[in-house]
């Protein structure tokens, strides 16, 4: 059987070009740890193949999703997002998401958008991005010596190894040991290294 436009109608049934949406339940991603050869490993175009093939995806939709990266003998570092969701998935074109997932440490939520790629499977980590982020909000209390509820506000580009970031934060309730509360604001421009998690300060003003 044929139809109009001369595709079998097997291939336009099982085949589609573009699909409208894909809908992924309980998705749980690990990470290996640092130094071991599994994390060493690029990207071999498996997880990437969707974006390189002809296939049009509308929309990936992940709510519920868990990113665990592994730590030698101590518990994994834990990203939940409540809401995830990518769209625009096709070969050579930057793919475009909208996220919030919950941050371990300080721990918090951050909600972000924006749009990833081409994605280079052969160097993933100059794969291009851009967006804008909020931290909701930031209990410091955690850390050692210091309390508070920080959010923030900002824009991060660049690639992978090198994620240009700019935004505003602010601590309106900052506590260093038993001091006094003060107000806390800040403006700042930092160079994150996205394959080690380094962050190099380029300026601050804090207030």
């Amino acid at each position: 059987l044929l139809r109009a436009d001369g595709l079998p109608l097997g291939l336009a049934l099982f085949h589609p070009h573009r699909l409208n949406e894909i809908l992924l339940e309980g998705l749980h991603v690990q990470i290996p740890p640092p130094g071991t050869r599994a994390r060493g490993m690029d990207f071999d175009g498996g997880v990437i193949s969707a974006s390189q093939s002809e296939l049009q995806i509308e929309t990936i939709a992940a709510d519920g999703t868990t990113l665990d990266f592994l730590q030698h003998g101590q518990p994994p570092m834990r990203f939940q997002f409540t809401e995830l969701q990518i769209h625009e998935v096709e070969k050579n074109s930057p793919l475009q998401f909208d996220l919030r997932v919950k941050i371990p440490g300080p721990p918090g939520t951050v909600v972000a958008r924006g749009r990833l790629g081409p994605f280079r499977t052969t160097s993933y980590a100059t794969t291009p991005m851009a967006g804008t982020y909020q931290l909701l909000e930031a209990d410091l209390s955690r850390l050692a010596g210091v309390s508070g509820h920080a959010t923030a506000e900002g824009r991060f580009g660049g690639t992978f190894a090198y994620v240009d970031v700019e935004g505003k934060a602010a601590i309106p309730d900052f506590r260093a040991g038993s001091a006094h509360q003060v107000r806390f604001d800040s403006a700042y421009h930092l160079m994150v290294n996205g394959n080690n998690g380094d962050v190099q300060i380029v300026s601050a003003e804090v207030k």
